[in-house]
């Protein structure tokens, strides 16, 4: 089924191979101690272990590993640091990245999400999903950083981890789907910050998604994910800031009485915005027909499953890097659940995108928060187009070395392909502007594969020696992921044909 790769995990591509942080770039392998100390420098404030040192410590290392750590819940790099990261990004630097990462255009698109589950059975579900994706994060972490004792290695992307196991065929479909989902996440931030923009301006739609694409375009000269570690601090401050004013408004009117209008149209004098309050009325629960759709919008609320090795593999201290997912997305599934089920208990089933949409635009304030919200997506814009610049550079620099040899008009074309792929992310904004659909489309195909599918099968075919019972959780966490996206695929597909 695959041409190589297998259940040895053999890493021949791989082995005695080191990267940098500057965006995954090969250094030579470490065979020396020039400094008579065990380490060799590469590069500014850059220390890596020698291979002696690393061969020695790998038996003691794997002696020590706890089963805890070993099955899949526990950080195991602290046994052995195959590279100093003295240039890392920090713990606080990786929460904030983290929680950025996570909260973007989908969380304000919860309540839209529990409008198709209900506002009992939303959050049950929304609880469980996210006990899972926790899970499933803190296994590609252990399996992740197993690999790297195992084969003493700094950095290891998603599909070098698929090429381990699956040979080509897995490298060439992981890294397809996560182009795919990252991709996406920038076209709904295209749709998210033209749809806010378009209710300051007279222009159709079309028009102020096309202005959108050009500002997107500049996150493509951002070198690092380190660069956008102040920028996140300001951008946080505005979504924090944003986020309250929208729990104020919604928690105002939470148990307000008054009826809407069925089409959720906000007139120039309603000040309050009541008229987009419960239309129709919420319900406990929906249809069963409705919970794929749910199932996509949640899963494509966790938006930072595609940036958890890119961030393990910048962090200063991987070690605590598990305590980041934990803490993280504790407080983010209390924020999803908060907002979810009470954004949908005052504005009803007449959602169809973002709740702040719904906020009311003749106010100074309200008007302020979609703003902020716009300058805040620009920079999640940033965050997810690293990965997908990585594996394209990473894919294309053989043949433009071979092609082009000045390195002048080799970064010329690096960076015509970024604003390429940013285009093409910003055209399909243009085209297709039903953001609820869409995200329940990408969440049910790119999420439940990089979040629900992969990282299980990647612990049981990589990490030896498993117990059964491991093995036969990660094959039935599995087989719901694949259902989940096929049902959840099939049905958002039907309905963005549906409604055009």
């Amino acid at each position: 089924m695959f041409d190589s790769g297998g259940r040895d995990g053999s890493l021949d591509s791989f082995n005695d191979k080191y990267y940098s942080e500057d965006e995954g770039k090969q250094l030579l392998p470490v065979s020396g101690d020039e400094n008579g100390d065990g380490m060799k420098e590469i590069g500014e404030n850059t220390w890596l272990v020698t291979s002696w040192e690393v061969e020695a410590k790998v038996a003691e290392g794997r002696r020590k590993m706890s089963a805890w750590a070993f099955y899949g819940y526990g950080s195991i790099q602290h046994k052995l640091e195959p590279g100093q990261r003295m240039n890392g990004i920090t713990f606080s630097e990786t929460l904030l990245l983290f929680l950025k990462g996570n909260v973007g255009a989908a969380f304000l698109s919860l309540p839209f999400a529990f409008s198709l589950g209900g506002y009992i059975v939303g959050p049950i579900l929304m609880i469980a999903i996210s006990a899972l994706i926790v899970h499933n994060m803190l296994v590609l972490v252990s399996t992740k950083q197993y690999l790297s004792i195992k084969y003493t290695l700094r950095r290891i992307e998603y599909g070098e981890m698929a090429a381990v196991a699956f040979g080509r065929t897995g490298l060439y479909v992981t890294n397809i789907i996560l182009s795919v989902t990252h991709l996406g996440y920038i076209w709904v931030y295209v749709i998210f910050i033209a749809k806010h923009l378009h209710e300051f301006t007279s222009y159709p739609y079309p028009v102020v998604a096309a202005w959108v694409i050009p500002v997107a375009a500049l996150v493509a000269f951002i070198p690092s994910l380190k660069r956008l570690a102040p920028v996140a601090i300001l951008s946080n401050l505005m979504l924090v800031f944003s986020s309250v004013v929208v729990f104020v408004y919604i928690f105002r009117h939470f148990l307000r009485p008054t009826p809407a209008s069925p089409y959720c149209t906000l007139s120039s004098n309603d000040a309050q915005g009541v008229e987009c309050l419960r239309s129709p009325f919420p319900v406990p629960y929906t249809s069963i027909s409705a919970l794929p759709l749910f199932f996509g919008n949640c899963l494509y609320s966790f938006e930072a499953m595609g940036l958890v090795l890119p961030m393990e593999n910048a962090v200063k201290t991987p070690s605590l890097f598990p305590r980041v997912i934990i803490l993280g997305m504790l407080l983010v599934t209390i924020l999803f659940v908060l907002l979810g089920s009470f954004g949908y208990v005052v504005f009803g089933a007449a959602l169809q995108g973002p709740v702040s949409l719904y906020l009311p635009i003749n106010l100074k304030l309200y008007s302020t928060v979609k703003v902020f919200l716009c300058v805040t997506l620009l920079q999640s814009i940033a965050m997810q187009f690293f990965p997908v610049r990585v594996m394209f550079e990473n894919l294309t620099q053989p043949w433009i070395e071979k092609c082009i040899h000045q390195p002048k008009k080799q970064e010329v074309f690096k960076y015509a392909v970024r604003i390429l792929l940013i285009g093409i992310a910003g055209g399909l904004a243009t085209l297709t502007p039903r953001m609820g659909y869409i995200v329940s489309l990408i969440g049910s195909i790119g999420n439940t594969f990089l979040g629900l599918i992969l990282p299980p099968l990647l612990n049981w075919w990589l990490v030896e020696e498993l117990p059964t019972w491991v093995k036969v959780k990660n094959c039935l966490i599995s087989i719901f992921g694949v259902i989940g996206m096929v049902a959840g695929t099939y049905f958002s597909l039907q309905d963005l044909i549906k409604g055009g």
